[in-house]
């Protein structure tokens, strides 16, 4: 029978081997996700990488947190907020402590957490364990661990455990988003601009040649891509990004 700590130990060397296996990020997201199952229980989880200039995110692995509507929601009105409670602003200040519980940074009141209020809450999830994934002082991802609503918080072992793992895979999104511009020192004269023009709705209505192969590179296109159901996370991000910049109150 494998104990709790040689569960950890196990769970803590295959995420270590990954994140040094030279992996590209989306391979990198997907895999560690798999390693999490039967270690920490949770109902949702997401686990981005995110470019470290901006903090905006450029590739996920989602489950159990909706569909459309619900990641519109949250790239609209929820990851740009800086006043969020459980803190998606990447600063230096929220750094010191990595690894965090909502719990505790909402005071035992989840309710002040501007997702909880409008994204999990709604969904029937509960308890957060969340941790950035800084490598070199740069927040290079993040991940979040969400149970349903009547199960336990994280516990300490948890906590610990979510602790010891976050550098390496700060360290992973770094080695793999720097893997992915190797290639742009080929050049290639047949690559045309990459134009995509979307709707209000997020659909296409113009695109490049290229567009659908710079978007392939991105992530996985549905046959119904064109309706934006399933564009990248990263176009996503941005369409996010520029609605909240375009909002009459916003600088």
């Amino acid at each position: 029978m494998v104990t709790g700590a040689a569960l950890e130990d196990r769970v803590l060397g295959e995420v270590k081997r990954l994140c040094n296996a030279g992996l590209d990020e989306r391979t990198l997201l997907g895999e560690v996700v798999e390693r999490f199952r039967g270690a920490i229980p949770f109902e949702a989880i997401c686990f981005s990488a995110t470019d470290p200039s901006s903090s905006l995110i450029t590739s996920s692995v989602v489950e159990g947190l909706g569909g459309l509507k619900e990641a519109r929601l949250f790239f609209e009105h929820v990851y740009l907020e800086l006043d969020d409670a459980y803190g998606y602003d990447g600063t230096d200040e929220k750094w010191r402590e990595p690894v965090r519980l909502l719990s505790e940074a909402t005071g035992g009141q989840l309710e002040r957490s501007l997702r909880h209020r409008v994204q999990t809450g709604p969904l029937g999830l509960s308890y957060e364990m969340g941790g950035a994934c800084i490598a070199g002082r740069e927040l290079w991802g993040g991940i979040v661990l969400i149970r349903e609503r009547g199960d336990p918080d994280f516990d300490a072992r948890e906590l610990g455990l979510l602790r010891r793992i976050v550098p390496h895979l700060g360290a992973g999104l770094r080695a793999s988003a720097l893997l992915s511009q190797a290639p742009l020192a080929e050049p290639n004269g047949e690559d045309g601009p990459g134009v995509l023009v979307l709707d209000h709705r997020w659909r296409v209505v113009e695109h490049t040649p290229a567009a659908k192969r710079y978007l392939e590179d991105l992530g996985d296109l549905g046959p119904d891509w064109q309706e934006g159901d399933s564009l990248p996370v990263a176009v996503w991000m941005v369409m996010g990004a520029l609605q909240r910049a375009l909002r009459p109150e916003s600088d």
